[in-house]
């Protein structure tokens, strides 16, 4: 199972004083919609502000999908992107803009107030655009600008100012392909980003900064994938690598404070999304076999070795190979191989054991059990599923 070992003493743990019960653990996925539109594989998903999801495919193509009202559990096609002439490899947005990277070289940026009108396209990267992160940028008492930085195979940074179609600064540090990027976020003042590569390094990055402002390094095999966190008040940076481990590296101090082990094969995206109800405890981590380990990131303790059980996997058709987490409806939002996007709801509770039902980790204080009842808590008034339902943290919904 999933292991945490302290390589520098006082990292990661709760705060002195920290009440062990403040926040709720995640506990499981219940699953609600499953949706494919695209004809071959997903390889990168976004939420979008006011709910739905953003999915970006090998079949060149993107499309946004809507929640059609509050409690919804349909997904409605809303808008299918065209324009890359390859494989879109990533997707991110904010508030009404939708950008897009692609094995063109080429930056899409749509506006989803312009329904009908044509993306804003930026170039500059000599190779494969392998990763987004778009955010509104403040300056001052200046108007916010739409800005993106964005990771490429051809070993650079570019922050881009979207609406002035124009390159502003080129990052440069690894010395191969950069292969993912952390949600921007402030830290000292500054808006920061951090960069895995498959040079075996994480660097941190002011986009303000020619040069990275810490180089993390440690792991045996390539930097997959990247995402940050705030632990006891404190900003960090996670890594995923090739070689099945999980860093945890301190902004303040440079060091790796935890190493997470135990995965079974490569990881290839960790998402630490703040949950209504859970705090920012949850850390999703998708590995190459499709496995989505859950753990609870204030303590290490693993939460789930693989979330998504076998009716579900066959319900999603084919292997996990991105996610996303978010929305007012604290969503997973899970893309396959053969398409299809499947869409859960997390539940959120750490009473599970006291109910007495069958359960498939015992050593956690929340649990999943493989049969029809997927996640439960003391909240719920547990009863046995009608055929062709499935039990949820609400109540029934039949699939």
């Amino acid at each position: 199972g999933l292991q945490a070992k302290e390589e520098t003493a006082g990292g990661g743990g709760p705060a002195a004083g920290q009440s062990k019960t403040a926040a709720k653990e995640v506990t499981a996925v219940d699953i609600m919609n499953v949706q494919t539109v695209h004809a071959k594989s997903l390889t990168s998903l976004s939420v979008v502000d006011g709910g739905g999801v953003v999915t970006a495919s090998m079949d060149k193509s993107a499309h946004l999908w809507n929640f059609p009202g509050a409690g919804s559990e349909d997904m409605e096609s809303s808008r299918l992107l065209l324009g890359h002439s390859d494989a879109v490899t990533c997707v991110s947005s904010t508030g009404k803009w939708v950008c897009t990277g692609s094995r063109d070289g080429t930056i899409m940026a749509w506006s989803m107030e312009e329904p009908s009108g044509e993306p804003i396209v930026l170039e500059g990267h000599g190779d494969v655009v392998r990763y987004l992160s778009a955010y509104f940028h403040v300056k001052g008492n200046a108007a916010q600008k739409i800005q993106i930085v964005s990771a490429s195979r051809d070993k650079t940074l570019k922050v881009w100012d979207v609406e002035g179609e124009t390159c502003l600064k080129t990052l440069k540090g690894h010395n191969k392909p950069v292969a993912s990027l952390t949600t921007v976020f402030r830290h000292n003042d500054k808006t920061c980003i951090a960069s895995g590569s498959t040079d075996k390094t994480v660097c941190v990055w002011s986009t303000e900064e020619d040069k990275p402002t810490r180089v993390f390094e440690g792991h045996a095999k390539a930097v997959t994938c990247v995402d940050s966190a705030v632990l006891s008040g404190k900003r960090v940076v996670l890594s995923g690598s090739s070689d099945k481990t999980v860093r945890v590296w301190s902004l303040e101090s440079g060091a790796c404070v935890k190493i997470v082990e135990g995965f079974s094969k490569a990881l290839t995206q960790i998402v630490c999304p703040t949950l209504v109800g859970a705090g920012g405890n949850a850390c999703f981590a998708l590995t190459l076999d499709g496995k989505i380990a859950l753990y609870n990131i204030n303590n290490y303790s693993r939460i789930a070795e693989d979330l998504i059980g076998k009716q579900e996997r066959g319900l999603m058709g084919g292997t996990a190979r991105c996610m996303a987490v978010g929305g007012e409806q604290s969503m997973l939002f899970v893309g396959g191989q053969k398409g299809h996007v499947t869409s859960f709801q997390i539940a959120v509770g750490n009473d599970l054991l006291a109910s007495g039902l069958p359960v498939a980790n015992t050593n956690a204080t929340a649990a999943i059990s493989r049969g029809s009842i997927i996640t439960w808590d003391d909240s719920i008034d547990i009863q046995s599923p009608r055929q062709g339902e499935t039990a949820g943290p609400s109540g029934y919904s039949r699939l």
